[in-house]
Order: C-alpha cells, then structure tokens, then sequence
C-alpha cells in the first residue's frame, strides 16, 4: 500500500463513515469518531502499511490538529450560550476544577506509590525508538452544496492563516516554548475569530472541524500497534488511570454538592475527558438530545480552556519538581 495510496485512504475514507452512518442508524449510534478509531486500529495491526508511512502520519496528525481547531471554534457563540447555560457552565468549571486538582495530587502523590517513567535516553539505546444547534449525523447535510463549500473554503484558509500567524508569533520565543506558544496562539486567534459574526455566521465550520478530526482519529488510530502491549508501561497507565477516574470521580461528588443533575454531569465529564466527538453518542445513550448542545459547547470550550489550563500546569508542576 503505497504512501500517496496511504494518505489518500486517510484524507478520504471519513467521507465513507459519513455516507454509512447517513444510510444505516445503527452506525450512527456507535459513533463517526469510535467507527476511525476501530477502523484505524484494523488499518495498523494487519500490517498492509508501508514502513516508511511513520513520518506522513506524523505531518497529518500535526496538521490535522492545528487545522480542526480554529474551524470548531469558529462557530461558538460564546456570549449567548454564557447567557443561556447556567448549571452547564458551573458543571464545566468543577470539571476544570477537578482535573486541574487530580493533575497536582498525581504529580505529588503517585511517585510514592509507582516510579514515574524515566526520561527518554536513560532507560533507552539510541536509536530504538451549521452550526452547534445541529445534531449528530444530519447536521452533515448539505455540505457539499456550492455555496456552502465555497464559504467552507474560506474558513479553511482562514484556519490555514491562523495556523501561520501561530507559528510566525512562536519565532518570537525561545525554542523550548515554541510548541506552547503555537497552541495558545491558534486558539487565542480562533475565540477572537468567533467573535466576528461574519465568520461565526459561516454554516458547517463545526462540521469541517470535526472531519479533519475524523482524520486525526483514523491517522492515530493506525499508528498503534497491539504487539506494543507485552512492553506496557505500568507506571504511565497507573498516571493515566489515576487522572481520567480520580478527576471524573472528583467531579461527580462536587456536582452532588452543588446539586447538578446526572445528564448534566455526565455530558459535560463526557466532553472534558472525552472531547466533542463523543458527546452526541453520550446524549443517545441518555435518551436525551436536548444536552447535545451544552456538551458540545463545553467540548469547545475545553479544548481552549485545555490548552491554556494543560500548558499552564505544566510549566506549574515542572517548577515544583
């Protein structure tokens, strides 16, 4: 399977999941994003990639990212939904709250317990190495028309330009806060963007960002390999472990205190943990389509909240230890 053939299946096949999750409903309940992810995983254990693919899928996951990010940004209306979301706003600031408390516990405590990963190097020999008010699948529709596409266009290129500027205002910083200074740069650019009811206004942004997620999800996806698994890490999942369940449970008590209810809390745990993607499946599962909105929203708020929040704790955490 060539490279050129490679990349081609990864760019395009998210149109495939999309057609099949139109046609048959049952598709559509398990999910566009967890259909990549198993398709993916397939792709990279039946071993039909060509071995020199590592660098390409590297580029488009790096791109992909850097690219979905201000398009899904582009479509928040921040100031209505603020508005509009009162116990939705209070669940998504314990959840911040919550991951933010888990990721200092796990940094202090956890090395007691289990011996944090050592530095690569010494353990290692060189060398080895429309908008947010549409719903799951129907929201796709009409993509494709003319004047949809050539508006879509322009958001595209404008993400493209954002990406840019990013890199050009990390050229101002030192190396080692280069990759830092990108993300925040991009996602700065992108909240000021939806901002202007022009660009806010543009219909399916929401929708391109998720398929360029899609793509994300299918390129890293492949790049797993089961056979990894003997060689399991099992201090790093027992950290990974201990964030994602110490920070959901965290979470599930505060939203007792203040009274939130459960729908509540799991769609906007579900969009902190999980992201976007995964909400409209949560939301079907619940029986209840009305919290789509607020899910998705505070997924999109996340991934900006992250990105200041995740670097923010980093360079935190770093200093104390």
């Amino acid at each position: 399977m060539p490279v050129i053939s490679t990349n081609m299946f990864y760019l395009l096949f998210p149109i495939v999941i999309i057609y099949l999750c139109t046609t048959y409903p049952i598709l559509d309940k398990i999910g566009m994003i967890i259909i990549c992810y198993a398709v993916g995983l397939t792709l990279g254990n039946i071993h039909i990639l060509p071995e020199n693919i590592l660098a390409s899928q590297t580029t488009l996951c790096e791109v992909s990212v850097a690219l979905s990010l201000p398009l899904l940004l582009f479509s928040l209306d921040l100031k209505q939904w603020i508005h509009l979301a009162g116990k939705t706003i209070l669940s998504m600031v314990l959840a911040t709250i919550s991951i933010a408390i888990d990721q200092s516990l796990c940094n202090r405590f956890l090395p007691r317990f289990v011996p944090l990963p050592k530095k690569r190097g010494e353990s290692e020999k060189p060398g080895e190495t429309d908008s947010l008010h549409c719903e799951g699948i129907e929201s796709y529709k009409g993509i494709m028309e003319v004047k949809t596409f050539i508006k879509l266009a322009y958001a595209l290129v404008l993400s493209g330009v954002i990406v840019g500027a990013a890199l050009g205002i990390s050229q101002l910083f030192p190396k080692g806060y280069a990759t830092s200074v990108t993300i925040l740069s991009i996602t700065t650019l992108g909240i000021g963007c939806s901002f202007i009811p022009a660009i806010r206004n543009i219909k399916k942004t929401f929708q391109m960002g998720m398929y360029i997620i899609m793509i994300f999800c299918l390129v890293v996806s492949s790049m797993a390999d089961f056979s990894l698994l003997t060689n399991l890490n099992y201090p790093l999942l027992a950290y990974v472990g201990f964030s994602v369940f110490g920070s959901m449970t965290l979470h599930a008590i505060l939203c007792m205190i203040f009274k939130i209810d459960t729908d509540t809390f799991i769609i906007t745990s579900t969009s902190a943990i999980c992201s976007p993607p995964f909400v409209p499946v949560v939301a079907s599962a619940l029986k209840n389509k009305t919290i789509i909105l607020s899910g998705l929203t505070t997924g999109i708020i996340g991934y900006a909240i992250g990105n200041y929040l995740g670097i923010s704790m980093a360079y935190l955490v770093k200093s104390l230890i």
